[in-house]
Protein backbone atom coordinates (compact mmCIF):
# COMPACT_ATOMS: atom_id res chain seq x y z
CA UNK A 1 0.00 0.00 0.00
CA UNK A 2 0.99 3.38 -0.72
CA UNK A 3 1.67 6.09 1.83
CA UNK A 4 -0.58 9.36 1.12
CA UNK A 5 1.53 11.42 3.11
CA UNK A 6 3.35 13.96 0.65
CA UNK A 7 7.09 13.94 0.40
CA UNK A 8 8.95 17.62 0.28
CA UNK A 9 12.10 17.35 -0.83
CA UNK A 10 14.08 20.82 0.83
CA UNK A 11 17.14 21.81 -1.46
CA UNK A 12 19.13 24.75 -2.01
CA UNK A 13 18.16 26.22 -5.66
CA UNK A 14 21.89 26.13 -6.15
CA UNK A 15 22.24 22.60 -5.69
CA UNK A 16 21.26 21.50 -9.13
CA UNK A 17 23.68 18.04 -8.73
CA UNK A 18 22.05 17.13 -5.51
CA UNK A 19 18.71 17.67 -6.90
CA UNK A 20 19.21 15.40 -9.73
CA UNK A 21 20.51 13.06 -7.50
CA UNK A 22 17.17 13.11 -5.16
CA UNK A 23 14.90 13.67 -8.54
CA UNK A 24 16.20 10.80 -10.21
CA UNK A 25 16.47 8.18 -6.91
CA UNK A 26 12.26 8.86 -6.18
CA UNK A 27 11.62 8.33 -9.99
CA UNK A 28 13.01 4.96 -9.70
CA UNK A 29 10.65 4.28 -6.90
CA UNK A 30 7.91 5.73 -8.57
CA UNK A 31 7.41 8.37 -5.94
CA UNK A 32 5.67 11.99 -6.32
CA UNK A 33 7.33 14.23 -4.48
CA UNK A 34 7.45 18.64 -4.31
CA UNK A 35 11.07 20.54 -4.18
CA UNK A 36 10.77 22.90 -2.07
CA UNK A 37 13.25 26.09 -2.66
CA UNK A 38 15.45 26.37 0.60
CA UNK A 39 15.96 29.21 2.37
CA UNK A 40 19.80 30.46 2.29
CA UNK A 41 21.14 31.64 5.50
CA UNK A 42 23.65 34.22 3.69
CA UNK A 43 20.79 36.12 2.31
CA UNK A 44 19.37 36.47 5.42
CA UNK A 45 19.81 40.68 6.92
CA UNK A 46 21.46 41.26 9.73
CA UNK A 47 18.78 43.43 11.51
CA UNK A 48 16.37 40.58 11.09
CA UNK A 49 19.04 37.61 13.15
CA UNK A 50 19.54 40.44 15.17
CA UNK A 51 15.77 40.77 15.92
CA UNK A 52 15.37 37.15 16.69
CA UNK A 53 18.67 37.41 19.15
CA UNK A 54 16.69 39.70 21.04
CA UNK A 55 13.85 37.44 21.06
CA UNK A 56 15.33 34.57 21.88
CA UNK A 57 18.09 35.85 24.19
CA UNK A 58 20.78 33.97 21.81
CA UNK A 59 22.48 34.10 18.89
CA UNK A 60 20.93 32.71 16.05
CA UNK A 61 23.21 31.09 13.52
CA UNK A 62 21.94 32.17 9.71
CA UNK A 63 21.66 28.30 8.40
CA UNK A 64 20.11 27.51 11.82
CA UNK A 65 17.39 30.15 10.51
CA UNK A 66 17.16 29.57 7.09
CA UNK A 67 16.53 25.89 7.46
CA UNK A 68 13.83 26.67 10.18
CA UNK A 69 12.34 29.24 7.72
CA UNK A 70 12.81 26.31 4.45
CA UNK A 71 10.47 24.30 6.75
CA UNK A 72 8.13 26.56 7.64
CA UNK A 73 7.21 27.69 4.53
CA UNK A 74 6.15 24.23 3.89
CA UNK A 75 3.89 24.17 6.97
CA UNK A 76 2.28 27.63 5.91
CA UNK A 77 1.61 25.89 2.19
CA UNK A 78 -0.24 23.00 4.02
CA UNK A 79 -2.51 24.17 6.52
CA UNK A 80 -4.14 27.22 4.38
Amino acid sequence: MRSTVPIFIVSLKKDIERRNIITRSLLEQNLSWIMVDAVEGNELSHNYLNSLNLKYNKPSHPNEVACSLSHQSIYKKNHR
